[in-house]
């Protein structure tokens, strides 16, 4: 990708279900020349693989609901995977992203783990 990913000058909180909320997490930020308001990754820890499970199932879940749409653009993207005891979740909207290598990080990050669908 070329990208170089580093700690986010300010903080940052997606909308998030019950379970990423209380999760110790950390942020990355890809930097998007064209976008440097955009490009978070943020990656959650769990004690186990089936808690992180858990997690990345009721965060789709919760995309894929009223409650959390509103929280995003409504064409936004996302990306939720699990790895062991750690999800990861990343979102860009092609509306409100103004850098053509958003798609490029969500295209990266499929070699994360396994991904989560969301209900639409």
């Amino acid at each position: 990708m070329g990208l170089p990913l580093t700690q986010p000058q300010s903080a940052v909180r997606p909308g998030e279900s019950p379970l990423l909320t209380a999760a110790p997490r950390t942020v990355g930020q890809v930097i998007l020349p064209g976008d440097p308001d955009h490009g978070f990754i943020v990656l959650y820890e769990f004690p186990d693989p089936a808690s992180a499970y858990a997690a990345a199932q009721q965060q789709a879940s919760y995309l894929g609901s009223g409650e959390g749409r509103i929280q995003f653009v409504p064409d936004s993207q996302f990306t939720v995977r699990q790895d062991g005891s750690c999800v990861l979740f990343y979102n860009w909207s092609p509306s409100a992203s103004t850098d053509p290598r958003s798609p490029d990080i969500a295209t990266a990050l499929q070699a994360f783990g396994v991904g989560i669908a969301i209900p639409r």
